[in-house]
C-alpha cells in the first residue's frame, strides 16, 4: 500500500484534488465577499436614511425666550416660553434657544432652565438643545459668572469668575458644606463677624435641601431627585440673594391632607397659593408623614416675620406667594411651574 501513495499516479491526483478544493474555497471567498461588500453598502444606505429620517423628524425649531428672562419678574411669560420647550421635547425635536434679545435676566430663570434640561434629558432622553447667548454683556456676564457653562456642553472660553457669585452648585442629598460655603460667601460681603445674624439660613437650607430628597419625588423619579443653589451679592443695597429650586412634584403635590380636607379639597377646589400659604402657616403636614417634618416653610415664614430674611417668594406648580414681614401677597400663575423655587435676601 505504501507504493501506491509513493507513485507518481497518486501524487498527480493528490496534487489536482487539492488545486480542486483551493479553487472552491476561493470561489466562496470570492461570493462571501462579495455579499459582504453588498451587506455593508445596503447596510450603510439604511442607515443614512434612518439618519435622514431623524435629521427631517427632528427639524431644528426656534424658540425665542422672552427679553425679561426672569421666572420671578416675568412669571407667565417665562412659564408659556417654558411649555413651548415641552412641547418640542415630547415631540423629540431638535430645540434652539434664541437667547440673542434678551435684555434683562435673573438667577431663578438659569436655575430653572438647567433643571429642565436636566429633567428632559435624565426621563425623557431628549438631549437635542442648543442656544446662542444675549447680545446685553450684562446677561453675557451673568451666565459666566453664575457658573451655567459648568453645567451644560459648552465649547466656547469660560473666563474666571470674580467672585461675586456664589456659583451655582447642585446635589441630590443634604450637603452641609455647600450650606456652609454659601453662609461664609454672605458674610464677606456683608461684612458680617458674628455669625448669629445668618444663624437661620442654615436651617434653611438644610430643610429645602432634605425636602428634595424627601417628597419632593415618588420612588420611580427618586433617583434623579436633585436641587440646585445660587447666591449673588447685590451692591445697591449691600445684600445677598439667594435662590434655592428643586424640580419635584411642588409643595401643594407633597402636602399631606386629612380626609376632611381632601374631601373639602375635592368640592372647594383649594388653589396652590391657598395650598402654599396654609403650609408656610403650618396647617398641612408634608407627605412623609413624620412629625419633624412639615416644620420648614412655618420656619422659614419666622424668620420673615422676625425680619432675618426679606423679599421671600415661593413658586410652586400653580402658586406664586410673596412673603413680607406683615405680609403675605399671592398670585395663581396661569401656566404650571415644575417644581419649587424659594428666593429671598439678607442684609
Amino acid at each position: 500500500m505504501k507504493k501506491v501513495y509513493q507513485s507518481d499516479k497518486w501524487k498527480r491526483y493528490s496534487q489536482r484534488k487539492s488545486e480542486r478544493i483551493i479553487k472552491k474555497r476561493q470561489k466562496l471567498k470570492a461570493i462571501k465577499s462579495a455579499k459582504s461588500r453588498e451587506f455593508r453598502e445596503n447596510y450603510k444606505k439604511i442607515k443614512i436614511s434612518k439618519y435622514q429620517d431623524q435629521r427631517k423628524k427632528r427639524k431644528k425649531i426656534t424658540i425665542k425666550a422672552p427679553s425679561n428672562f426672569s421666572i420671578v419678574n416675568n412669571t407667565n411669560e417665562m412659564l408659556s416660553f417654558f411649555n413651548d420647550y415641552y412641547h418640542y421635547v415630547r415631540e423629540d425635536k431638535r430645540i434652539f434657544f434664541d437667547m440673542s434679545e434678551v435684555l434683562e435676566m435673573t438667577e431663578d430663570a438659569i436655575l430653572y432652565m438647567l433643571s429642565r434640561f436636566n429633567y428632559s434629558e435624565k426621563i425623557l432622553g431628549h438631549q437635542y438643545v442648543s442656544g446662542n447667548v444675549p447680545s446685553n454683556l450684562k446677561c453675557q456676564e451673568l451666565l459666566m459668572e453664575s457658573g451655567f457653562y459648568d453645567h451644560v456642553h459648552y465649547s466656547g472660553n469660560i473666563e474666571a469668575p470674580s467672585g461675586k457669585i456664589f456659583s451655582i452648585k447642585t446635589k441630590q442629598l443634604v450637603y452641609g458644606e455647600t450650606a456652609k460655603e454659601v453662609i461664609e460667601f454672605a458674610k464677606n460681603y456683608l461684612n458680617i463677624n458674628n455669625g448669629n445674624q445668618l444663624k437661620g439660613i442654615y436651617p434653611i437650607l438644610i430643610e429645602c435641601m432634605a425636602n428634595t430628597r424627601n417628597h419632593a419625588y415618588d420612588r420611580l423619579t427618586n433617583t434623579i431627585a436633585r436641587w440646585w443653589l445660587v447666591a449673588m451679592h447685590n451692591e445697591k443695597d449691600i445684600s445677598v440673594h439667594f435662590t434655592f429650586l428643586d424640580n419635584g412634584f411642588g409643595i401643594p403635590r407633597t402636602i399631606r391632607k386629612k380626609p376632611l380636607e381632601k374631601l373639602a379639597g375635592f368640592f372647594i377646589g383649594l388653589k396652590d397659593t391657598e395650598l402654599i400659604s396654609s403650609a408656610l402657616e403650618g396647617e398641612f403636614r408634608t407627605k412623609t408623614g413624620f412629625k419633624w417634618r412639615g416644620k420648614g416653610l412655618p420656619k422659614i415664614r419666622s424668620y420673615v416675620v422676625n425680619g432675618a430674611i426679606k423679599n421671600m417668594q415661593i413658586i410652586s406648580n400653580s402658586g406664586y406667594v410673596f412673603c413680607e414681614k406683615d405680609d403675605m401677597q399671592t398670585q395663581e400663575l396661569e401656566n404650571r411651574f415644575y417644581g419649587t423655587l424659594l428666593s429671598w435676601d439678607i442684609s
